[in-house]
């Protein structure tokens, strides 16, 4: 995530890094969601998943949902980026700008529910 702040500064192409920051950002909110229903799987008893067995599973499931939610969402979200002193950025007031805050919380917060759950 680091390293697509830091072409920023050497690119010009704002489209393609923010396409990339949003899809990072949603892998590893995913990766977070897997990673909780793992620790599920494994303190609860009761509960069984065996998908999250296979390790090409749970790295197909991190990757994939967000790149195609990356691809379908980028067209409304390329409209409004901007430059700002040389680093680029969404415009936070425009509402395609929660096409990639929305499922980022929601997962986030299905993420410390599970968390929460597997605790109690």
């Amino acid at each position: 995530m680091f390293i697509t702040n830091i072409i920023s500064y050497f690119s010009v192409v704002c489209e393609v890094i923010m396409a990339l920051n949003i899809y990072f950002y949603l892998a590893s909110f995913m990766f977070l969601l897997l990673e909780s229903l793992i620790i599920l799987h494994k303190l609860v008893d009761k509960i069984i998943l065996p998908l999250l067995e296979n390790t090409v599973f749970v790295i197909l499931a991190g990757f994939l949902p967000p790149l195609v939610y990356t691809g379908l969402t980028l067209p409304w979200v390329i409209d409004h980026v901007t430059v700002q002193e040389s680093m680029c950025a969404i415009n936070l007031a425009s509402p395609a700008s929660s096409l990639s805050l929305v499922p980022a919380s929601l997962i986030s917060c299905i993420s410390l529910g599970i968390l929460v759950t597997s605790i109690i």
